[in-house]
């Protein structure tokens, strides 16, 4: 078989025929399809545009002293250097020939298993070479959640009670933001069983669950029809990518939250190849019930499981199966339901009522203004939304007058000097997408470390920590650049293969969501890390198309030079 020809499948192979494009159905699904990636691969082409000519920064307090470890960053402006576009070039290259060493040494069975056991033992190494001591880790969010945990695993349900020791109280912590509730029963789970303020197995299971995340984009990326060479490329783009690694050291439910939707996202996989349809509804069902996990133990997850949504709608129709349209539209909100369970049962046990929290258009008008005085970038987090929330006693309806009034006067002063609205949009935009580390470096930091290891010390001192970014901004434009590519690539190859077209339907409305979610919302870079890591299964078939080609002009060209005149 060659490098290059689509994976075999155990399911029938269903195509995008004369006959089938003539459906009106399936022309409308085909039709959505194609739109979408059309859409995702122009949005990423502007990304890749974005990360070419900025690179955000984070301002160290002592710059002498470490690269990354404030959220205030500097966004550097500017036509990229040679240096910078031959090392994308020698990496390309690196990436096509360690690629084709690989169909050698690894065959296709293992390269999974290869995928998840090195993310183990890096993900491993570098929470640690954190060294952690104690249950100290400095990061607000994580503090509450500590704190709350240990007081639930502890029995001291009083801790919860309004005018409690705090700052803030957890009280006034869940009344903002009851959606974490979710997260706090997570780390109540992870204390339960490995003990109170045990941050060392907090981290320890991050690594198992981004080595697992790591394992189902590789799995995702078979799914969409790579190649024997497009695999190889997709595992070594997996294992170098930082981020990926780094962002372990976050005592957080990113990591977990991610890990359960990218499960979600297989799921959903699964049921759209079952040609049965009470096996297609079974797998369906498994996928919503995960995608609530999802959400339940990290809000944004809801990004996913939307996406899930619309690829088995736009498969139902193609299908003609019309019936699992309403139950799908069910699933998702039992799914969305069922992720506000956990701050009942907060509620239930505390005896406290911890209200609405903060409305979620609160977050939209934090994402459209800057408050210059505590960020650096617009539309980062700011406190503007708790203080209206004290202002106005956690009166729902009011802090949402205030939020859309903010809104609305954003959206008049863009669209009254259009040159402000594009710096402000284009900065946020490069803020989140053209920081290379997506905050990783920034999150571990806070972790109260023992004694400095040599791996910490060589990721975030100069000149190590500066030649980290640089290789990550090199590797973070061309995986842009040859997802954007991918994409458009298999729109073209629409008619070979219908299930692997509507997995790589699913990546580009996932990666759609995350773009346009986050260009309103609040922003981070950590945020979108999750889309980030996504675009590498359609950088691979970008590069995979490139390795193709020029595998089969150094064929011709090589059998031009053995073919001698008059012979």
């Amino acid at each position: 078989m060659s490098h290059f020809s689509s994976h075999e499948t155990k399911y029938p192979i269903p195509t995008f025929s004369h006959k089938d494009t003539g459906s009106l159905a399936r022309r409308i699904s085909f039709s959505l399809a194609t739109f979408a990636m059309g859409l995702a691969s122009a949005i990423i082409a502007f990304l890749a545009l974005i990360s070419l000519f900025n690179t955000g920064y984070f301002l160290p307090p002592r710059s002498y002293e470490v690269t990354i470890t404030s959220e205030r960053m500097l966004l550097k402006q500017g036509l990229p250097t040679p240096l910078f576009m031959a090392s994308c070039l020698v990496l390309i290259i690196i990436l096509l020939y360690v690629s084709f060493l690989l169909i050698k040494i690894i065959p296709d069975c293992k390269i999974g298993t290869f995928v998840f056991l090195y993310s183990l033992c890096t993900t491993l190494l570098w929470v640690l070479s954190l060294n952690p001591i104690g249950g100290n880790y400095s990061y607000p969010d994580s503090i509450s959640l500590i704190d709350s945990a240990s007081s639930i695993v502890e029995g001291r349900f009083s801790d919860f009670a309004p005018g409690a020791a705090g700052h803030p109280s957890l009280h006034a912590y869940f009344s903002w933001y009851p959606f974490q509730a979710g997260a706090l029963f997570w780390f109540v789970l992870i204390f339960s069983i490995f003990g109170i303020n045990n941050l060392i197995a907090f981290l320890v299971v991050n690594a198992i669950a981004a080595s697992l995340s790591v394992w189902s984009i590789w799995k995702l990326g078979c799914s969409s029809g790579l190649s024997s060479l497009g695999k190889r490329i997709l595992s070594l783009l997996l294992v170098i990518n930082i981020p990926l690694i780094t962002s372990t050291g976050f005592i957080y439910t990113n990591t977990v939250g991610f890990c359960c939707a990218l499960l979600s996202v297989l799921a959903s996989v699964t049921a759209m190849r079952s040609n049965s349809k009470y096996e297609a509804l079974l797998w369906m069902i498994i996928s919503f019930i995960v995608g609530g996990i999802a959400m339940t133990i990290k809000g944004t997850e809801i990004l996913f499981v939307l996406s899930i949504t619309a690829i088995f709608t736009i498969s139902s129709i193609r299908k003609h199966r019309y019936v699992f349209i309403p139950i799908i539209l069910l699933l998702f909100l039992f799914a969305k339901w069922s992720s506000n369970l956990p701050i009942l049962l907060l509620q239930h046990l505390t005896g406290q009522e911890f209200g609405k929290g903060l409305p979620q258009v609160s977050w939209i008008a934090i994402g459209l203004t800057q408050q210059s005085q505590q960020t650096t970038m617009p539309g980062w987090w700011n406190t503007s939304a708790i203080q209206i929330f004290n202002i106005t006693q956690g009166d729902t309806a009011l802090q949402q007058t205030f939020a859309r009034t903010t809104i609305w006067s954003s959206i008049s002063g863009f669209l009254s000097d259009p040159q402000y609205a594009w710096n402000f949009f284009s900065q946020k935009i490069a803020s989140e997408w053209a920081e290379p580390t997506h905050q990783s470096l920034y999150y571990s930091s806070f972790i109260q470390r023992g004694k400095d290891s040599s791996l910490w010390t060589m990721f975030t001192t100069e000149p190590n920590g500066h030649r980290l970014i640089a290789f990550q901004n090199v590797y973070q434009f061309i995986v842009y650049a040859l997802a954007s590519l991918g994409i458009a690539t298999a729109v073209k190859q629409k008619q070979d293969n219908a299930q692997e077209f509507e997995v790589m339907c699913l990546i580009s409305i996932m990666i759609m969501a995350g773009f346009f979610c986050f260009l309103l919302w609040e922003a981070k870079s950590v945020y979108v890390l999750p889309f980030a890591a996504l675009m590498t299964i359609p950088a691979s078939h970008g590069l995979q198309h490139i390795g193709g080609g020029a595998s089969l002009a150094y064929r011709k060209i090589r059998r031009k030079s053995e073919t001698k005149p008059g012979e």
